[in-house]
């Protein structure tokens, strides 16, 4: 309903029915006067309730952000702009990743601790003794030298003994050319410097790593396996040494071997070396290999072909304590075992025992 208008005050009629002038409204076809005067005013109202209900129609129809009135909305609503996203471009990295290994840090985590509990006992018999004959803190100082000396010389000279151990010999002219070049193009795969490659002169076909870390890493292959595989199965046995390098066993195996030189003249201690270079890493260094090389078969081939193979001849370097010595950092650790079926219960490294696993890629 249209309010009412304020021309009221003015033309309506007043108390009495009277108006302002003393005359009666006419109604219908009166006066002249009369009907321009109700004309007016009746004009007056309807102009003014128009506007007045048009005004309250703009009103009640204007919406928050509208700019027109007159009851239309002319807010339009606002269409979603899409954004397209950027796509990063795809990046090529090697199989294996240029990251370290999440075992690294246990692996050398390990070494230090073999070379610190390898100095420990020096240190503690020196100490001792020179605490009983010059004091205590002569004693102590001594201990603690003897200590530091040891442990420095076990983490440095672990390579060293190991290869001195092994009989390992520069290669002799172009011996190597074919293998080097497969080295240094795995080496770009795995993400590691290119190793130095030495040979053990032994009809026996195996290979190991050794070395602090991957910029000093040293592999050896032995003259029967050189002679006796070809390009595909070489492959698979350097992606195996490769994978030990990038993970950073070749510190741990190192540090092990030196540490137990002692107890090694005195006894069996390829059990206690299992343990400290670590039970499983040569299963993990076979799924490293077979994924980096995509062809799991051609390690499977090599590992079989060495399982197959003749045992060692007396005087090899997988006899007597050479080989208890270094027999769990070999590719092959059962080459000079007795009876190899009755080496594998409970050994997941066991060449037979990956064999097996290798056949189900």
């Amino acid at each position: 309903m249209a309010a009412p208008s304020d021309s009221s005050s003015s033309s309506d009629p007043a108390p009495g029915g009277r108006n302002r002038s003393g005359r009666r409204p006419s109604s219908g076809g009166g006066s002249g006067g009369g009907s321009s005067s109700g004309s007016r005013s009746g004009g007056s109202r309807s102009g003014r309730s128009r506007r007045s209900g048009s005004g309250r129609s703009g009103q009640s129809g204007r919406s928050p952000g509208s700019r027109s009135g007159g009851g239309r909305s002319n807010a339009r609503p606002r269409a979603p702009v899409a954004v397209a996203a950027a796509r990063p471009e795809p990046v090529v990295t090697p199989v294996v990743g240029a990251g370290d290994p999440p075992e690294v840090g246990e692996n050398r985590r390990v070494a230090h601790l073999v070379c610190g509990v390898t100095g420990l006992v020096p240190g503690l018999v020196v100490g001792v003794i020179l605490g009983l004959v010059a004091g205590p803190v002569a004693g102590v100082v001594a201990g603690v030298v003897v200590l530091v000396g040891v442990y420095v010389g076990v983490w440095r000279g672990a390579t060293s003994y190991t290869l001195s151990v092994l009989g390992a010999r520069v290669p002799r002219g172009a011996e190597l050319p074919g293998l080097a070049n497969l080295v240094d193009g795995l080496c770009a795969t795995f993400g590691v410097p290119m190793p130095e490659i030495l040979v053990v002169d032994d009809p026996v076909a195996n290979a190991l790593a050794v070395g602090r870390d991957p910029g000093s890493a040293v592999l050896v292959v032995t003259t029967g396996l050189l002679g006796r595989f070809g390009l595909i199965e070489t492959e698979g046995v350097v992606a195996h040494e490769l994978a030990h390098i990038k993970a950073h066993d070749t510190v741990r195996a190192g540090v092990a071997v030196l540490a137990l030189a002692p107890l090694t003249l005195v006894g069996r201690t390829d059990g206690l070396l299992h343990a400290l270079v670590g039970r499983g890493r040569e299963y993990r260094a076979d799924q490293t290999a077979a994924a980096a090389v995509r062809y799991p078969p051609g390690l499977a081939d090599a590992l079989s072909q060495m399982a197959a193979g003749d045992r060692p001849a007396p005087g090899s370097v997988f006899t007597g304590r050479r080989w208890v010595a270094t027999r769990w950092l070999w590719i092959d650790p059962m080459a000079g075992a007795t009876d190899r079926a009755a080496d594998t219960t409970g050994q997941l490294d066991a060449t037979s025992v990956r064999l097996a696993a290798l056949a189900e890629w």
